[in-house]
């Protein structure tokens, strides 16, 4: 008998996460006959091959048979291609996706599989981001990150409507295989379902993967979204109105210096304030609770260089697709 859900992780090189991945999949409260787990091995380690075979055997001796199978890739390449090759081995009917750094909560699968008791073919889940230097988890947005950027990280769909839509776009970098994916899915009129219930807690690296992580929404995204048709994104709930804040903030920047120079108190008032301000003040709730006080610096240094690479990264990405405003 085939499970309902097939849960697919992506993992390179990073056999430690993995496994505080694969531990939170062994706590879920959905029965264990409900899914199975495709763990895609990019990296094609043995290490990461016999680390997988043992918490198996260990899972299993312990709280019952769940279904684990590590394919690894004999070639590195991508997460997207992990990806397409993990759902296409799923015997589920559902297939849920996430990555060697997330750690599903314990009804993460039970919630996501009431989802789809209607005409539902796509769910996104809630995702709680925990950068290495912060106490709490936060949500996306807290950090002035696209949530759609990691979508990948924390979704559902059925394997027929992948089947479809042809699945991720292998020849794309990471995120922007995910956002391809869903502008395929919103183009083809796919019920796609916001699901709160669903979360997955993503461990961010550091402070570099921070950055990383909003260089690209806000954007090599941007100009991806305007090569790739603009309608789909709208319906689906993506803007990116950060850019002409981050703009703002770079002019700022500039005008700042300018009356340093210049001597000019209140021009280096009035353009070192925008910076520090304006990519602070957007899209925050809250601050997230530093675990330091070096900690707290490294964040605040890091909203003050988003600006800058993210509009850097706009500008790559317009002249590598030749995209035109």
């Amino acid at each position: 008998m085939n499970p309902d859900l097939s849960v697919v992780i992506t993992t390179h090189h990073q056999p430690a996460h993995l496994l505080k991945c694969l531990d939170a999949l062994g706590r879920q409260s959905l029965p264990r006959h409900q899914f199975e787990i495709i763990v895609v091995d990019d990296g094609d380690s043995p290490a990461m091959a016999a680390a997988v075979a043992l918490f198996t055997r260990q899972l299993n001796q312990q709280h019952g048979t769940l279904d684990i199978r590590y394919l690894p890739q004999p070639i590195s390449r991508g997460a997207a291609t992990a990806r397409n090759r993990g759902w296409q081995a799923a015997r589920g009917r559902i297939v849920a996706f996430t990555n060697d750094e997330c750690l599903p909560q314990p009804t993460w699968l039970a919630n996501a599989l009431a989802c789809f008791n209607d005409a539902t073919e796509f769910v996104i889940g809630q995702l709680w981001l925990q950068p290495a230097y912060i106490a709490d988890p936060v949500s996306p947005d807290v950090l002035n990150i696209d949530p759609v950027s990691l979508l990948s990280a924390n979704c559902f769909c059925r394997k027929t409507t992948l089947e479809r839509v042809g699945g991720f776009l292998e020849t794309a970098y990471s995120r922007q295989a995910d956002l391809s994916l869903l502008a395929n899915l919103t183009r083809q009129g796919v019920s796609i379902k916001n699901s709160r219930n669903t979360s997955v807690i993503h461990c961010l690296r550091g402070q570099h993967e921070l950055l990383s992580q909003r260089q690209h929404p806000y954007g090599a995204n941007a100009a991806d979204h305007n090569q790739q048709e603009r309608k789909p994104w709208k319906r689906a709930g993506i803007n990116d109105q950060s850019l002409p804040v981050y703009w703002a903030a770079i002019s700022g920047a500039f005008t700042g210096l300018t009356g340093l120079l210049t001597g000019e108190v209140l021009l280096t008032v009035v353009g070192l304030g925008v910076w520090f301000l304006l990519p602070a003040l957007f899209g925050r709730r809250e601050q997230p609770k530093a675990q330091r006080q070096t900690a707290f610096i490294r964040l605040v240094g890091i909203q003050l260089a988003t600006p800058f690479v993210s509009v850097y990264w706009q500008l790559h990405s317009k002249f590598r697709h030749s995209v035109t405003d």
